[in-house]
């Protein structure tokens, strides 16, 4: 089976680890911490943004009573000891693991910090052989993953062609835009469906229409 790209590289939250639930569940923790409401999982999927600042405003946190800083400190103190038990979004790990038999270069590109997410991966039943490279932020805040991108694709040497980047959000897209790569948006992760069609990329609703065959019945297109 012949594949117009050799490089893919993956969002990992939400795309690749199923932290959904886990992580409306800590949104509703901290919240409830200010004596605000839990948010359901429809307002989640269309306020969940980048930069995660912005996102946690329309939450309904009041920075003034306590700065976003703070906030992303104490989420990202819970995160990896509440996520130790997350494992693939279901139907993930055969996708991977075909496109590793097939000789495609993987790697993982997230705004998460680096260190969680090698801890994140180390057990999240993905062989870590798979991915050649992942790459992940030094910091917990969230600002931006489009510098690491940009500066993974200048030292890499690869044509921007021959990579497709693959995410569950608009940051995503907007990353893939400024690596000028191709890129596919999947419906199963920390955006709505509705919020995703607006970017105007082409968007895989479960992993097997997305990757059975040449990234699937859904073709990688550049974001505009």
């Amino acid at each position: 089976m012949k594949y117009d790209f050799t490089h893919l590289l993956w969002d990992w939250n939400g795309t690749l680890l199923d932290d959904l639930q886990l992580c409306i569940r800590l949104l509703g923790d901290l919240l409830a911490s200010q004596g605000l409401p839990p948010v359901s999982k429809e307002r989640y999927l269309e306020i969940f943004d980048f930069p995660i600042s912005e996102y946690y405003q329309k939450a309904g946190f009041d920075f003034s009573k306590e700065s976003y800083e703070s906030l992303a400190k104490r989420y990202m103190q819970i995160y990896p000891r509440a996520g130790c038990w997350l494992g693939p979004v279901p139907g993930m790990l055969p996708v991977v693991e075909q496109l590793h038999r097939l000789g495609i270069y993987q790697g993982i590109l997230s705004a998460s910090d680096r260190q969680i997410l090698l801890q994140q991966l180390s057990y999240s039943g993905y062989p870590e052989k798979w991915f050649r490279e992942v790459l992940g932020l030094e910091n917990f805040y969230g600002i931006s993953k489009i510098a690491l991108g940009q500066r993974w694709m200048e030292q890499s040497g690869i044509s921007p062609e021959q990579v497709i980047y693959v995410g569950d959000t608009t940051h995503d897209a907007e990353t893939a835009q400024a690596m000028g790569c191709r890129c596919i948006l999947v419906g199963w992760g920390h955006q709505s469906v509705e919020k995703l069609e607006k970017a105007g990329i082409p968007l895989a609703l479960t992993p097997p229409a997305a990757f059975a065959d040449a990234a699937g019945s859904v073709k990688a297109s550049y974001p505009k």
